[in-house]
């Protein structure tokens, strides 16, 4: 990410050679004062402040919302697993800000941006700088990848930070306070030796206006880019080509499952262009001014540093680049949140495979399933499936060549006969009048064409085509389809009725005990205020 360059790169060109300074900045007058505008620093602190509240409120709201997965379609499960790589990356946003920004503050607060915090201080504060700041490199990178891939999060958030620890642990060790020069006289700074002097570590190591020769570490900071920084932005860059080169091949698909887990891979990959953008503009410039330093002569390595925090000559250069990169993460308030309202499924798929004249059925839809139904009919998406445990026979019947269907149900003919009236019913009347009209009928099916003509008055529906369906080969086709989609769930069914939320038959005594708490279960996400 560059950040483990150190943070907030601030280059100088007090003493480049004529060669050198005019490839960085042109010369400007000596400033009266090395103290930053006032607006500099309020910005800053209210950007961090404003960073801080955003990501604690996000953090929140994940946990408050966060399901259990065995209550979710494949859909929701991957959507939780986004909001573990967005918590993760939440994290490290307040983490840096929290631990890092004080620093950052308190020196631009100094005239000429003086360190006065000691060695350990100074340690600590480059250490947490190269591992906050990869980490949120690779937290970006997770989340390039997870929207083309949709993997397990753990081992790659794992592995993510692994590589941000490795390399703290270098600049954990190596950082110090070094004397540098300033207007009048030395100045003290936090940073990593840009030079050895005489192999001589013990600050300040730098003896100015004495030959010095590179020192290894500035391979250890070229490494140090190239994982930081370069390897996730790689990462970052293919991510989003695949991403978008999927999109434009996806092709439609009659599952709904299916167009759910492509809706989230649409909105993670709009996620990941947004926070793709916030890493590279709070990141790039300050990685550009490493790959400058790196590549300077020998001789320029004196005078061309890049302290973590103000230079004291090119102090707007320093200001532009804090403000930048608080101001990325504070302009991202909403980054964090996978799905708009909108987008937010709000309704419950509920299959209910039931029979006529099962009493857990009749009781199911007279206590459960119309009372849900009525208290927020635009929350449920009912699908009967009047069939239960009944059994489809092919007879052979005289004069036709497709034979006779014959139904065994569990409680006998009349079960059957009042199967499929419901089932000519599901097919002739419209909701939101089916829903009622089967509860009406349920509720006294021994005789069911009896119960059904009295029910159609009750209702204003029209009996004639329900009565003619269920007396001839219509009912039975009808009967026998539903005989076909009741064999086909996997797991079987073994009670009835057998409700299936979202295509999940998970938790089937609490949805018969409590239908409407179990879609409020499934739609905390979207939190409608009829589950409040």
């Amino acid at each position: 990410m560059g950040r483990e360059d150190c943070s907030g790169c601030r280059l100088s060109n007090d003493s480049l050679p004529p060669d050198l300074s005019s490839g960085f900045s042109s010369p400007s007058p000596e400033p009266e004062t090395g103290n930053p505008p006032v607006y500099a620093i309020v910005f800053i602190a209210t950007a961090g402040v404003l960073c801080i509240v955003s990501n604690v409120i996000f953090a929140v709201s994940m946990f408050r919302t966060c399901e259990s997965s065995r209550d979710r379609t494949k859909a929701t499960r991957l959507r939780g697993r986004l909001r573990i790589l967005l918590l993760n990356l939440s994290a490290v946003d307040l983490a840096s800000v929290a631990l890092l920004a004080p620093f950052e503050i308190l020196i631009l607060a100094k005239e000429w941006g003086e360190w006065e915090f000691g060695t350990y201080c100074c340690r600590l504060f480059m250490g947490l700088d190269v591992i906050l700041g990869s980490s949120a490199a690779y937290g970006v990178a997770t989340i390039a990848i997870y929207s083309v891939r949709l993997s397990t999060t753990w081992p790659i958030t794992v592995f993510s930070w692994l590589i941000s620890a490795s390399l703290s642990v270098p600049v954990f060790a190596l950082a110090d306070v070094v004397s540098l020069p300033g207007p009048s006289g030395p100045l003290l700074h936090c940073s990593l030796p840009l030079a050895l002097s005489s192999g001589d570590l013990r600050p300040p190591v730098y003896a100015l206006g004495e030959p010095l020769a590179p020192s290894g570490l500035l391979l250890l900071r070229l490494a140090g880019a190239t994982l930081g920084f370069v390897l996730p932005t790689f990462v970052i860059l293919v991510s989003n080509v695949e991403a978008v080169v999927r999109y434009f091949r996806a092709n439609c698909s009659d599952d709904p499952e299916e167009d759910a887990v492509r809706d989230l891979k649409d909105e993670s990959m709009k996620l990941c262009f947004v926070l793709s953008l916030s890493h590279v503009i709070s990141t790039f410039p300050r990685f550009v001014l490493s790959v400058l330093f790196l590549f300077a002569p020998a001789s320029a390595s004196t005078s061309l540093r890049i302290p973590p925090l103000a230079s004291p000559i090119n102090l707007q250069t320093a200001l532009l680049l804090s403000m930048l990169h608080y101001s990325a993460p504070a302009a991202n308030v909403g980054k964090e949140e996978p799905v708009s309202p909108e987008k937010v499924n709000i309704v419950v798929k509920v299959t209910v495979f039931y029979e006529a004249l099962c009493p857990d059925s009749r009781n199911f839809f007279i206590r459960q399933l119309l009372p849900s139904y009525e208290k927020a009919p635009h929350l449920l998406d009912v699908v009967l499936v009047p069939y239960g445990k009944a059994k489809t026979q092919l007879l052979p019947g005289e004069g036709r060549d497709e034979g006779i269907l014959h139904f065994s149900c569990q409680h006998g003919p009349v079960e059957c006969q009042a199967n499929k009236v419901h089932a000519c019913a599901i097919k002739y009347v419209k909701k939101p009048d089916i829903l009622k009209y089967i509860t009406c009928m349920i509720s006294d099916n021994t005789s069911p064409e009896e119960i059904g003509r009295t029910c159609a008055m009750v209702l204003g529906i029209d009996w004639l085509p329900i009565q003619t369906c269920s007396t001839t080969l219509e009912g039975d086709i009808l009967l026998r389809d539903y005989g076909e989609a009741t064999h086909s769930l996997r797991p079987h069914v073994s009670f009835i009725p057998t409700v299936l939320l979202d295509g999940n038959q998970d938790r089937q005594a609490a949805i018969l005990k409590d239908l409407f708490k179990e879609i409020c279960l499934k739609l905390q996400s979207a939190q409608p205020p009829e589950c409040a």
